[in-house]
């Protein structure tokens, strides 16, 4: 008999006898092998089947926020509303179901092979214990919660013919860990809680600092990228001699009404939403369910439980302090990640008709065709959601278009050089969302694909290219080291490629003379918004664009900015090297791309004016 390998804490097997769910267990032997599929490790959704599974669990989503909105005020002995607890709790709840689906469907995938496993699961006894969001996110991207969620459903099916054993317990959670930071990866969520502790209370000198200015112009500015607090001191000096009597009734008819849609939904009403799905029966929908509850019962973060009225208190403290001035929130990243921030906006809106404003912080953000997650935590959440150029994604809430604050900062270096700098995707070893993104199972074709871009290079391009690997915990365990051993003479670039906090790029790449991307993110939006050459290649079976997005990039297609292959991209490269300028001085070339930046990543000197205009007046788009 086999054995079906969940996770690394699973014990060793002979690799004859092994199976794998993904490639998250995989040996390095086996890993940079990229022949995944001897081990059963094969996409369980296919690119075009991503969107529509998506919706439906949205409105799971949407089901279990309603439930445990009536839950947590019983709990708390509150009376707040739906979209209060939908501001604290949606990052949290979208991203546990959209993932336990996805590991859901890997365990369904193997049971109905027919074929039967010997597979430890995790001690009955064992249970999460996140303590914030931030916590989780990392959580439900390492192996312990992941084999209590595997493990949870495989004991839900019972699978005929299986033996199932108790494995061994999780090892200490690291997050918690103070001592050797070599061994604990530090970035943004997936730090440790010391780290997090000092992230957050830089958060805090921030956030009171742009309340100070909020008092001026009554907008307060949370982490939009690119403004920095003189920016915001600015806008605010500006807010107030335009006056906010003219916007404000406007702005107040834009303030979300509250969501009665969702509140007749049923249980069985989400097993017919999920049966629809892959021809799945109700059972099966009854078990994924059944499963869910326990998950949402034993992960919810204790900052909603446990800690809720401490936290409740901090920012009723703080609204008292503000309450006279602040009309509108204006938030970037903070709606998803900062959970001290999120009681604040949550209590604010709760009690005063105050606008909140979203901001965009990504690349995939108005391009990718599915992105359940900003929708059900930034769009419909957002009483408005301003875009870096686009107005439709898929179809989601509507956006206002402007410039960015950031990209308007991003220039080409008046020193400029030769070097090509091939920027890679993040390797997602478990998936982080169900949306038009790269899956773990598509990390080999990933790979191969950059390998078959520089082998088709010629050798006078091929001298001058740099390497820059994604700056993710898997990226610099998997991707660096095996560019370091397949070319040892790869030159590898290190350090951030955009710095926030500064708001400009590195030299490196501010100064080079073509850049090369194996998909579509922020760092891409930045070099075009820069003025950098850039050249994009990816698998449209798997990146799937969305409708609106698709004229724009077949634009981009056109003047060979955009490959659909590695080997035509590698082509355009080779034939127009050295005079890169050339082609991108073109006036068909520019004329694409300058359509494209005003779309997906529009920038402008005089962004400013724009953001104060955009704010004081009763017609602008934002109050559209």
């Amino acid at each position: 008999m086999k054995q079906l390998i969940l996770t690394k804490i699973d014990p060793a097997s002979d690799d004859r006898q092994a199976e794998h769910l993904g490639p998250w267990s995989l040996s390095d032997v086996q890993f940079f092998g990229w022949e995944w599929e001897k081990y059963g490790i094969r996409r369980v959704l296919k690119a075009e089947d991503i969107l529509p599974v998506s919706r439906s669990l949205e409105k799971v989503c949407e089901f279990y926020l309603h439930r445990l909105s009536r839950r947590q005020n019983e709990r708390h002995e509150r009376s707040c509303s739906a979209r209060y607890w939908r501001i604290l709790l949606m990052p949290w709840l979208c991203r546990l179901i959209m993932c336990s689906f996805e590991r859901f469907l890997r365990i369904r995938s193997r049971i109905a092979s027919g074929v039967p496993y010997l597979a430890y699961l995790s001690p009955r006894d064992e249970a999460p214990s996140p303590i914030s969001t931030s916590h989780f996110n990392r959580m439900i991207l390492d192996d312990p919660l992941n084999r209590l969620i595997f493990s949870r459903f495989l004991r839900a099916y019972e699978p005929e013919g299986w033996i199932m054993r108790d494995g061994a317990p999780a090892p200490p959670d690291e997050y918690f860990s103070v001592g050797d930071q070599k061994k604990t990866f530090v970035r943004g969520n997936y730090g440790n809680h010391a780290k997090a502790g000092k992230s957050q209370r830089k958060m805090e000198m921030y956030h009171w600092a742009s309340i100070l200015c909020s008092n001026l112009g009554c907008v307060q500015f949370q982490r939009v990228y690119g403004l920095g607090l003189l920016d915001s001191l600015h806008l605010s000096f500006r807010m107030m001699f335009r006056g906010r009597r003219r916007w404000k009734d406007a702005a107040r008819s834009f303030q979300k009404i509250p969501e009665t849609e969702n509140e007749h939904l049923s249980k069985d009403d989400m097993i017919e939403e999920i049966e629809a799905i892959q021809g799945m029966g109700a059972e099966e929908a009854e078990i994924f369910l059944r499963v869910l509850d326990g998950l949402i019962e034993d992960t919810m973060p204790k900052i909603f439980t446990d800690e809720f009225r401490e936290n409740e208190r901090k920012s009723r403290r703080k609204i008292k302090a503000t309450a006279p001035w602040t009309d509108a929130i204006v938030s970037g990243l903070v709606t998803s990640e900062n959970d001290p921030w999120r009681f604040y906006a949550a209590g604010l809106l709760e009690d005063r008709p105050v606008r909140l404003i979203g901001s965009q912080h990504g690349g995939l953000a108005g391009m990718a065709e599915a992105i359940s997650f900003y929708n059900l935590v930034e769009y419909k959440t957002d009483d408005r959601f301003v875009s870096w150029g686009w107005e439709r994604q898929s179809d989601y809430e509507a956006a206002a278009p402007a410039s960015s604050p950031l990209l308007s900062k991003m220039k080409r270096g008046a020193k400029r050089n030769s070097s090509i700098i091939m920027i890679g995707s993040a390797l997602p070893i478990y998936s982080k969302w169900l949306a038009t993104d790269y899956q773990p199972d598509d990390i080999g074709r990933l790979m191969k694909n950059k390998i078959s871009f520089i082998e088709r290079l010629k050798n006078e391009p091929r001298s001058a290219l740099w390497y820059r690997p994604h700056a993710t915990k898997a990226s610099d365990r998997y991707d660096r080291a095996y560019m370091e051993e397949r070319y040892p003479d790869l030159k590898i670039l290190s350090g951030r490629l955009v710095s926030h906090k500064l708001n400009r790029m590195p030299s490196a790449l501010s100064q080079c003379g073509v850049c090369v991307f194996d998909g579509l993110g922020a760092t891409e939006l930045f070099t075009i918004a820069a003025g950098i050459p850039a050249v994009f290649f990816w698998d449209e079976n798997i990146w799937r664009i969305s409708r609106q997005a698709k004229p724009h990039v077949e634009k981009l297609s056109a003047v060979g900015a955009h490959h659909s292959s590695p080997e035509s991209a590698a082509r355009h490269l080779n034939a127009i090297w050295p005079d890169i300028d050339s082609w991108w001085q073109d006036g068909g070339t520019q004329e694409a791309v300058k359509e494209f930046g005003h779309r997906y990543c529009r920038s402008s000197e005089n962004w400013r004016s724009e953001w104060v205009n955009m704010f004081c007046s009763a017609d602008s788009e934002l109050w559209k």
